[in-house]
């Protein structure tokens, strides 16, 4: 089950995801200095670390160092959480754009 390569990949895995989801709650937040862009690049940084882990689980379980079960339960819940997370853009983006659109016609309507 141990290959070196692949042994030292699965240890350094765990912190560089764990750092990704640390730099998406940063970007959710905002960074000072920064141009204010909202929250969408946060989601954008969360989805492609789980769609790169759900992929490294994938090699992992080809090379037989992840078990058959433990697979399938992985990537059943990366795949919930990033369909979670797309559906979270584009609610977002569409209440964005709909609160936007609404202010400007009673911005208009005032005049």
């Amino acid at each position: 089950l141990a290959r070196r390569g692949w042994s030292a990949a699965r240890l350094a895995a765990g912190p560089i995801f764990v750092c990704l989801g640390v730099a998406g709650l940063i970007l959710a937040d905002g960074v000072p200095g920064m141009p204010k862009v909202g929250p969408w690049p946060s989601y954008w940084v969360m989805v492609t670390s789980f769609v790169g882990m759900a992929a490294f689980d994938t090699a992992l379980h080809a090379r037989q160092m992840l078990p058959p079960w433990l697979a399938k339960w992985k990537l059943g819940v990366s795949a919930l959480i990033v369909s979670s997370l797309l559906l979270g853009v584009l609610k977002g983006q569409y209440l964005e754009r709909n609160a936007h659109d609404l202010i400007m016609a009673q911005a208009m309507s005032e005049d």
